[in-house]
């Protein structure tokens, strides 16, 4: 392993180019008519960066170039920064390979393939940098790649990178499996007490959400008002709603001595909140929980605030739309196929079972311990990235 006594296990290896150290192989590019439902998976860029995305398929035959096996190193080199670029051993099936990613065809007897993986993820921005095309897709040509240089130590040190490095990132996994796990304990409650909702197994009386919420939807503050960020208030618009958490890495700030002209709008703990334009990306519904770490806030236009009247407690509303049935009834009220918008008379119409106020209450006293279980993986999970993050970066940063 790396000691204190060998801290830099790069210091005075040889920088070797990329195009010395293998041949890049790129895929083909796969016309949608040619996609089938069964046959052989083509392996696109969403199927390196998520394992349980679906394949598209080919049915027929192309040379042995575009084969991709198990244990391969991958290099997706187009798409947009921060999300498609990126380097992989692939771990799943054998596949043919799409466009837009290299097939790495390593000299072993110099580079170790997941030596090779971790040192171009560390060095991941550069590669981004040198990208061409507009803020979102870009893409890096082969010459370029093939002239970043990476530093190579001897296979012996390589193996000792790769194992410290290794144990780091399975850490990491171990952290992101449980975070996962715990999202999951609240849904299956949910389940568990009070059955599907479209189909009522329980025999509750049913009603609509309008008889059981105050629901209000924001306020269209000029943005020629915003302010920087200080004794503000922080402007929640869709944007910053995520599928059960709120995101303010973007966020909007709105003076907060003018914050009681808009006391309708303010945010309180324990508030839904629901984006209501283009409500559902991958991850699911755009809904989240205000928390007191999210406060003071003010709700934005098309974003909707709900409150629960004492019929009903906030988590069996909560649990109740971020399960399917909510979907859903959204789409039976719509005409398209996909939805870009929920109104507050889809909210209010969406009809539920009610079950009595205690049986909700202890599902709600069960969910703060959920919860709380759930921030606690989250928040583990955050400081495992970061410490293997800074841990590639202390064993990578001297090979820039």
């Amino acid at each position: 392993m790396i000691t204190a006594s060998n801290r830099r296990p790069l210091q005075g290896a040889p920088r070797i180019a990329i195009g010395r150290l293998c041949s890049l192989q790129n895929g083909r590019a796969f016309k949608p008519t040619e996609w089938v439902d069964a046959g052989t998976p083509i392996i696109r860029i969403q199927n390196l960066n998520d394992s349980s995305k679906e394949f598209n398929y080919y049915a027929g035959e192309l040379p042995e170039r575009f084969r991709v096996r198990r244990g391969d190193v991958l290099l997706s080199w187009s798409g947009t920064p921060g999300t498609s670029f990126g380097c992989f051993r692939w771990e799943s099936i054998d596949g043919w390979l799409n466009q837009h990613i290299f097939n790495v065809r390593l000299n072993l007897e110099i580079i170790q393939p997941d030596y090779f993986v971790l040192h171009v993820n560390a060095i991941l921005s550069e590669l981004i940098g040198k990208a061409h095309g507009g803020v979102g897709l870009r893409h890096i040509t082969k010459g370029q790649l093939d002239k970043i240089e990476l530093s190579v130590p001897s296979l012996e040190v390589q193996n000792r990178i790769v194992d410290l490095l290794s144990r780091a990132e399975n850490i990491v996994r171990m952290r992101r499996e449980a975070e996962e796990k715990a999202k999951e304990i609240i849904p299956a409650l949910f389940i568990d007490m009070f059955g599907d909702p479209a189909t009522n197994p329980k025999g509750w009386e049913d009603s609509e959400l309008s008889n059981h919420i105050e629901l209000v939807t924001g306020y269209p503050f000029k943005s020629q008002e915003f302010v920087p960020q200080g004794k503000t208030a922080r402007l929640c618009r869709g944007a910053n709603v995520l599928p059960q958490q709120m995101d303010w890495s973007d966020s909007r700030h709105w003076p907060l001595t003018r914050s009681q002209e808009f006391a309708t709008f303010c945010l309180e703990r324990g508030d839904i909140v629901l984006a209501m334009d283009r409500p559902w990306i991958s991850t699911g519904l755009k809904v989240a929980r205000i928390s007191e770490a999210d406060l003071p806030a003010l709700l934005v236009q098309r974003v909707a605030r709900i409150r629960p009247k004492p019929t009903v407690c906030a988590s069996y509303i909560y649990a109740a739309l971020c399960h399917p049935s909510f979907a859903a009834h959204c789409n039976a009220v719509k005409t398209e196929t996909v939805v870009p918008h929920i109104s507050p008379n889809d909210i209010r119409s969406y009809r539920l079972p009610i079950p009595p106020i205690f049986i909700q209450d202890r599902f709600a006293n069960i969910v703060e311990g959920g919860v709380g279980l759930s921030r606690q993986t989250t928040q583990a999970h955050g400081l495992a990235s970061a410490a293997f993050q800074s841990l590639l970066a202390g064993v990578f940063g001297e090979a820039g």
